[in-house]
């Protein structure tokens, strides 16, 4: 019985989900930098005026 009860909300839990990306209200984690913040750390690191370590 347990293991039906699961598997319910299993399916139901996949249904939300969908929905909810279906309506662009599910996105994740969002990141951490903008764009405008990553492309400027990649620039610094392609010049080679930084190491990665004084990037971070």
């Amino acid at each position: 019985m347990a293991e039906f009860e699961a598997d319910l909300i299993r399916a139901r839990t996949r249904e939300g989900t969908t929905l909810a990306k279906a309506a662009g209200k599910h996105r994740g984690r969002k990141p951490r930098l903008t764009i405008l913040q990553e492309q400027h750390l990649v620039q610094l690191h392609r010049t080679g005026e930084h190491t990665t370590s004084e990037i971070a």
